[in-house]
C-alpha cells in the first residue's frame, strides 16, 4: 500500500488529526509505517501490524513528560553513561516487531541501531532501552497497558517501566527481576513517596509539581 492510499485511512497533517478524536489504526506493514511516519506530522507507532495514531496530549500529559525528563537528567548528570531521551527516539523491539515512540528513554550505553531499508531509504532505530517512561492519556490507557506493556517486556535490554498517570498521583514501576521473564510491578500514590530507580530515587512530589489533578478514576479507556 502506497503512502497516499494510507493517506486515505490516517490523517496525514496535525490540522486533521486534531478533528479526531481517539486512536485510529489501520492495517499496514512495517515498511508502509516507516514510510508513512516520515510524512506524518504527529507521532504515530507500529504495533500488532497495524499503525497506530494517537490522540493529542494534554497540556497536563506535557507537564508531566517535561517534568520527567527534567528530574531523570538531574539525577544522571555526573553520570555520563545515561542518556535521556524524548518521544522522538523511535524503540524497535525485534522480537515483537513493534516500533514504539514512549515519552521518555533512557539509555545506559552507546545506542545500539537498528537500520531499516525501504526503498532505497534507511531509516534508524534504537534497540536497547534500558528505561522507558510512558504518561497515560484517557485514549490510550488501554493500548499501554494491553498491548505495549507485554511487548516491551519482550525487550531484553529494557529494565524499567514507568506508567505515570496524569489525572492522580500514581505511578505503576515494572522492574525486571535476576530471571530475564520475571517482573515486579509496585505501585506509588503518595506525593511524599520515592521510587526507587537504578540505585536513585524519583521524588513524586516534583514529578508532579505544578500539576493539577481531576476527579477522573485512573481506568482502562475502551
Amino acid at each position: 500500500m502506497s503512502v497516499a492510499a494510507l493517506s486515505q485511512r490516517l490523517p496525514r497533517s496535525l490540522d486533521e488529526r486534531m478533528e479526531l478524536e481517539g486512536i485510529i489504526r489501520a492495517d499496514a506493514s512495517f515498511e508502509e509505517y516507516l514510510l508513512f511516519e516520515e510524512q506524518c506530522q504527529y507521532r504515530v507507532e507500529y504495533s500488532n501490524h497495524q499503525i497506530v495514531a494517537q490522540n493529542m496530549p494534554t497540556d497536563t500529559h506535557e507537564l508531566i513528560v517535561m517534568k520527567t525528563g527534567w528530574i531523570l537528567n538531574n539525577l544522571f548528570y555526573d553520570q555520563p553513561n545515561f542518556r535521556i531521551y524524548g518521544s522522538n527516539l523511535g524503540i524497535y523491539i525485534q522480537t515483537a516487531g513493534v516500533h514504539y515512540k514512549p515519552d521518555a528513554v533512557v539509555l545506559v550505553e552507546e545506542p545500539q541501531f537498528v537500520f531499516h531499508k525501504v526503498k532505497k531509504r534507511t531509516f534508524r532505530s534504537v534497540a536497547n532501552p534500558y528505561a522507558v517512561v510512558e504518561v497515560f492519556s484517557d485514549s490510550t490507557i488501554h493500548y499501554d497497558q494491553t498491548e505495549k506493556l507485554p511487548n516491551y517486556k519482550l525487550c531484553p535490554s529494557l529494565q524499567y517501566i514507568l506508567y505515570v498517570h496524569q489525572h492522580t498521583p500514581l505511578v505503576t514501576v515494572y522492574t525486571r527481576t535476576p530471571k530475564p521473564n520475571q517482573w515486579l510491578s509496585e505501585d506509588f500514590t503518595r506525593l511524599e513517596s520515592a521510587i526507587p530507580f537504578a540505585d536513585k530515587e524519583i521524588s513524586l512530589e516534583k514529578l508532579y509539581h505544578q500539576v493539577v489533578f481531576s476527579e477522573r478514576p485512573p481506568h482502562p479507556a475502551r
